[in-house]
């Protein structure tokens, strides 16, 4: 969905979009994370065939999934009918092993995190940024806390239909509240809010600052 929108902004310059899916940040806890999102770049580089100068930049977007909460504000709920439910200020779950889980998965996503917000170029070479929507892209555009499946198909072709002048505006309303007026400033402290108390859960994105980064990068191409 968001390829599209991209593709749609920057019609008129000579960029194309490469997606590639899946949660690096807890795909693999035994590894080094820089290294297994480097490693995925290797791969799609060499698939494609692309050439270094062809990489204008490498965007890493993810879903928060509440992963910054404290283990406190995680609740047991016996007659639960998922194994998980997301709530704008806290996770039920239905057993105590589903919980453990949950902490566990939250520890190793902001561990991994906060180590990739510290890098600004991957590979070496090629200009890296992370964003995030919080706590998925569904929350942030639909306001559906737990989509299921068919929901996402349906609000899937929504998507489609909108203006990019429509997302912007999403983009801008769910931004946090920044005092910054500089882009690292504003970045920074859009990762700082994140992190504070049940932030993670909440309908929030800095994806208007994604737009930012990457312009400051067209306007040489």
């Amino acid at each position: 969905m968001l390829k599209k929108f991209l593709e749609r902004r920057y019609s008129t310059r000579r960029i194309n979009f490469k997606v590639c899916s899946g949660d690096l940040l807890i795909k693999s806890p035994n590894t080094n994370i820089r290294n297994t999102v480097g490693n995925l770049i290797k791969e799609v580089i060499k698939y494609e065939k692309f050439k270094p100068k062809d990489i204008l930049a490498v965007i890493h977007l993810t879903d928060t999934d509440g992963c910054m909460i404290d283990e406190d504000v995680i609740e047991i709920v016996k007659d639960l009918k998922l194994k998980t439910k997301y709530e704008l200020d806290k996770i039920l779950v239905d057993s105590a092993e589903q919980k453990n889980r949950i902490i566990k998965r939250n520890i190793l996503k902001k561990r991994n995190i906060n180590k990739m917000l510290g890098v600004t170029e991957i590979c070496k070479k090629y200009n890296y940024q992370l964003f995030y929507f919080s706590r998925h892209l569904e929350l942030v555009f639909f306001n559906d806390i737990n989509p299921v499946e068919e929901n996402k198909s349906k609000n899937a072709r929504l998507f489609a239909r909108k203006d990019p002048s429509e997302f912007i505006k999403i983009f801008e309303e769910h931004l946090p509240p920044l005092e910054a007026k500089e882009y690292l400033e504003k970045y920074k402290e859009s990762w700082d809010f994140i992190k504070l108390e049940t932030n993670s859960l909440k309908r929030y994105t800095n994806f208007i600052l994604l737009l930012e980064y990457l312009d400051s990068f067209i306007d040489n191409v």
